[in-house]
């Protein structure tokens, strides 16, 4: 048979060069025939279709998509539906290629309407062939095994025994994943059979492969090794003819080689796995082959887990979970997080060695986060495997913590599921770890006196540890004999039972040298070349000695220039002696420094990360506080604006200020990450400062009311009012320092804002701002850890007047940025004064100036002297709900709201409508689209975060229309991030809202972009 297949290689390569082509030139060969008008409309297609299988689908998908829409044009032209439906069946392998899979089963479904209209069932039976991959591949497993089947019916129907084959070996992918092992060997087997009858290579080495790894899984290491040696033979010895044969031929090699890896992973062989692994990972890396490349980063991972090297571990677990994110591989983000979290609880035993009890918490807090995320997505996909190796860890980690009792639930959980699945590595480590439970549990009784108990939790232990032991001998997993044999001799140490306890020893230290022989090999056989190069170097010596003794006695008896020419010589020798040296340590200190470096990236990628969950959550967070915020805030100010008694209208005033206060806590977390991003960025554009002064004592007046507090100002004359600068965040630091004032101020107390004149040259200006009260004050003590993040001066103020502590540390940094400092001056039981400048630039024409807001001779430091004249904050009208602003030509406007909120769209709806604007809703972005097909609509708002479509989705598809290229879209959304807004605006958004809605803002923006079309009115 193998002389036959070589056979009809070499004919075939006989032919080609007879005719003179190549590769490239059979694709210019099809390309001519593409191009060539005089030919038939379907010749020319038939020459497309196999010039972008030949030469792009696999090799660049990137290109092949644009090839692919230029021939689905083509078709559509021609009206010629069979190659339209080939076209988007094409498109669907390039988008499954570049990791888009729910772009690919889009794709496959419009080729399958085509394929079923015009009754074709071998391309039918191939598309649903191709639609339980991507099914399988996005998770869903049950799907996969409905369409494979499907297909399995038509090609046997058919007679296709190719088809039939490929069928039978996707549903044995399925259901090995399923962990249904007999119907998935079932199947793999028949599968091989009819690929080694059809010659199909690749197909039979893949089939042999599946084989292999279930073999693996049941613990029979050297039947799945057989199978896979077998599938990788098949794989190196048939190279294929054309590109795509080779790239796919590759693929499949760097699969195997990872399998073959896993096993010697398993057996301690680390030195032969990271062999497999590395020859696996450069195979994929020059076929750009994500999926493999983020498995394989995966398992060098775990081998540097058994070495105890972490750092590098999360390295490769970080960059394999990046990889896997970006194509949606839900399997390989389970696999990743699992793989860190394991890592992270290795850490946490290093951790506990320095009593750090809170990173200790946080670990284990991430751990337990890791695991579960891992455990959620394995329990969708149904990979039961993978969800025995979860609930073991979950295990270990609440074991670790002491709670013995939730870790046994564990350990059972996952034996039931891994004797369920007959996966034999898992009953291992279960067994393992529940022997391990009751020897805490024993270690715990005995340490309280509780012999009685102790004893029988010790003798529960041997049994089941004994049961783990002789299942790790016989699958060779040396990993678990080393931890059942180290448990065995501590617990026969304990009961004294020391000849057992020996051979217990005995069998730990020879498995730990037997590994640490393995990891070492490759170290063994380096020396061992060394030391042949060393004995031919000696050998060399002595030969060059024997002649350096017959060239000094030729040199005793030749001439004086010759001694001359032998000096020369040896000082040459000795300059290339020196130069090399040089050279060596040069290379030396270049290794050095290469290392480092990668150490380097390896942590700069882990802190990316990190920081990208970080600002992930911040985003997410923002995002589900503010929608609900949003609710809040709205439909308190429209309870406002009914017929309510005082009582009612004060409890409402009170629900509306606790939103904005919550508000305002959401905001300082966002502001502080900012800050430590240094994304903090400050505007310097005109503002009134007497109309920021004033709308900051409007804020708090009500605040101050409530506790009799009387709110004062002292504002010297001398100061421009029209000035350039920041007036939001000068606004935020004042609004903070004043709110402070009030919380901790007592009842009928006073607070004075003094701001003075500090300096002026020639246009900048710098103001002192002083905000003294009467309250509580601050110990010296406290003052020290006043600015610090997440602090407040006294842990009971956190719990008495709340917060986050972050005000006064947010406040200090937007001071800094504007030029200034903050200081404070307190005594305990007197109160306190905070103090900051400010440098801000005047305007040019500051002639018509309004009235100062005090009138007084002299500004007065508030330190050192008592304060003249001061004007009280006159709160009288404070009581009345201002209208909103409907003046900015938005009336008879008509607006489509989109949102899925119930209350979010309620409130907007009847907001905007009081104003004069005609709104019409949708529940979500294809119900937006809808409308638009049916009505004139003059502007959108669009949620961003929905069901069925988003709305980034949504305003795409807007702005493919040409109708809709400049319709007005402003994005509403709770993420308050600036990334969200640049992300809006890259989509095709005009503008953004942010939740919760300021209604100023949200009629100016409206007014902005939206002018109403007079057909509406």
């Amino acid at each position: 048979m193998e002389f036959l297949k070589y056979v009809k290689l070499l004919i075939i390569f006989m032919f080609c060069m007879s005719l003179g082509l190549s590769a490239e030139d059979n694709l210019d060969r099809l390309w001519a025939q593409w191009s060539n008008p005089n030919l038939p409309d379907t010749t020319r297609l038939e020459a497309f279709e196999s010039y972008i299988k030949e030469g792009f689908l696999y090799t660049q998908p990137e290109k092949a998509v644009e090839l692919i829409k230029l021939e689905y044009d083509f078709a559509s032209k021609k009206g010629l539906e069979r190659y339209m439906g080939g076209a988007l069946k094409a498109q669907g392998v390039t988008q499954y290629l570049l990791g888009n899979y729910k772009s690919s089963i889009d794709f496959y479904n419009q080729a399958l309407v085509i394929f079923n209209k015009l009754k074709l069932p071998e391309h039918i039976a191939s598309c649903l062939n191709a639609l339980g991959i991507s099914y399988f591949v996005s998770g869903d497993s049950n799907a996969a095994i409905d369409y494979h089947s499907q297909s399995l019916v038509i090609s046997e129907k058919l007679g296709d025994k190719k088809m039939m084959a490929t069928s039978l070996n996707n549903l044995g992918i399925t259901y090995q994943r399923k962990a249904d092992y007999p119907k998935a060997i079932d199947y793999f087997t028949r599968s091989a059979a009819i690929n080694e009858k059809l010659e199909l290579y690749k197909a039979s080495g893949s089939s042999l492969t599946n084989l292999g790894v279930i073999y693996a899984t049941l613990g029979d290491y050297s039947k799945a090794l057989d199978y896979h040696y077998r599938g990788l033979s098949i794989y190196e010895n048939n190279s294929g003819l054309s590109i795509n044969d080779k790239q796919n031929y590759k693929y499949m090699i760097s699969g195997s080689l990872n399998y073959i890896g896993v096993i010697y992973t398993h057996q301690g062989n680390y030195a032969k796995a990271i062999e497999y692994f590395t020859r696996s990972l450069v195979l994929s890396e020059e076929i750009k082959h994500k999926h493999n490349i983020s498995k394989t980063l995966s398992l060098i991972g775990d081998i540097y887990v058994q070495q105890e090297n972490y750092e590098d571990a999360l390295g490769y677990f970080f960059r394999s979970l990046r990889l896997a994110e970006e194509m949606g591989r839900n399997d390989g983000i389970a696999n990743a997080l699992n793989s860190i979290g394991t890592v992270y609880q290795k850490q946490v035993d290093t951790i506990s060695e320095s009593g750090n009890t809170k990173l200790i918490a946080a670990k284990y807090a991430s751990i337990i986060d890791f695991l579960e995320r891992s455990l959620t997505i394995n329990e969708e996909i149904g990979n039961k495997s993978r969800i025995v190796d979860n609930i073991i860890n979950l295990g270990s980690v609440h074991n670790r913590l002491g709670d013995s009792i939730t870790a046994m639930k564990y350990f059972k959980r996952s034996l039931s599921i891994a004797e369920e699945i007959t996966y034999i590595i898992g009953v291992t480590k279960s067994t393992n770890n529940i022997g391990a439970v009751y020897k805490t549990r024993g270690d715990s009784a005995l340490a309280k006196g509780e012999i009685s108990f102790a004893s029988t939790q010790y003798k529960k232990a041997i049994d089941t540890i004994q049961h783990a032991l002789r299942l790790a001998q016989e699958l060779g997993e040396v990993t678990e004999v080393k931890k059942a044999s180290k448990y065995l001799f501590e617990l026969y140490k304990i009961k004294e039972q020391y000849m057992q306890a020996l051979a217990m020893y005995e069998l730990y230290i020879a498995t730990k040298s037997d590994i640490n022989n393995k990891q070492n090999q490759r170290e063994v056989i380096r020396q061992s070349y060394k030391y042949e190069y060393e004995k031919k170097a000696i050998a060399d010596s002595i030969r060059s000695d024997e002649r350096q003794k017959l060239q000094a006695t030729l040199l005793r008896e030749s001439k004086t220039w010759q001694q001359y020419l032998m000096l020369i010589l040896g000082l040459l020798i000795l300059f290339i002696v020196i130069i090399y040296n040089r050279f060596l340590v040069t290379n030396k200190q270049k290794l050095i420094i290469a290392e480092q470096n990668r150490k380097l990236a390896i942590a700069a990628e882990v802190a990316k990360a990190a920081n990208k969950s970080k600002s992930d959550f911040l985003a997410s967070m923002s995002h589900d506080i503010r929608t609900p915020m949003n609710a809040i805030i709205g439909m308190t100010y429209l309870a406002m604006k009914t017929d309510l008694d005082s009582k009612q209208m004060g409890y409402i005033k009170k629900t509306s200020i606790s939103a904005q206060n919550l508000l305002g806590l959401v905001n300082d977390i966002l502001d502080f990450s900012k800050i430590e991003a240094n994304k903090l960025e400050m505007e310097s554009i005109d503002f009134d400062l007497d109309t920021v002064i004033r709308d900051v004592l409007d804020l708090i007046s009500f605040q101050a009311s409530d506790k009799n507090i009387n709110v004062s100002l002292n504002i010297d004359s001398n100061i421009p009012s029209l000035l350039i600068g920041d007036p939001l965040r000068l606004r935020q630091v004042l609004i903070n320092l004043l709110n402070n004032a009030v919380k901790f101020s007592y009842k009928r107390g006073s607070i004075v804002l003094t701001v003075q004149l500090d300096s002026q040259v020639d246009e900048k200006l710098v103001l002192v701002f002083t905000v003294k009260d009467n309250g509580i004050g601050i110990s010296a003590e406290q003052k020290k850890k006043l600015f610090t993040p997440f602090t407040q001066a006294d842990d009971s103020i956190t719990r008495q007047y709340g917060g986050t502590g972050l005000g006064l540390s947010i406040s200090q940094k937007i001071v800094r940025l504007m030029g200034g400092e903050i200081e404070v001056k307190s005594k305990e039981g007197v109160g306190s004064t905070f103090r900051f400048t400010a440098s801000l630039n005047l305007q040019e024409d500051n002639q018509f100036q309004k009235e100062p807001l005090t009138e007084q001779d002299e500004a007065t430091d508030i330190d050192d002297s008592e304060q003249g004249e001061v004007t009280d904050i006159d709160d009288s009208e404070q009581d009345e709900v201002t209208d909103i602003d409907d003046s900015k030509g938005l009336r008879n406007a008509k607006i489509l709201l989109v949102e899925d909120n119930q209350m979010n769209r309620e409130m907007l709806d009847e907001i905007l409508t009081m104003s004069g604007i005609k709104v019409v809703t949708a529940n979500n972005g294809q119900e937006a689209l809808d409308v638009l097909s049916k009505e004139h609509i003059d502007g959108i708002i669009m949620d961003c975060q929905m069901p069925v479509m988003n709305g980034y989705e949504a305003t795409r598809r807007i702005r493919e229309q040409e109708d809709f290229k400049a319709l007005p879209i402003i994005a509403l959304t709770g993420n308050a991030m600036e990334s969200e807004r640049q992300k809006v605006i890259a989509i095709g958004m005009n503008d953004i809202i942010t939740k919760p809605i300021q209604f100023d803002t949200l009629f100016a923006t409206l007014a902005k972009w939206i002018s109403p079309d007079q057909t509406n009115t």
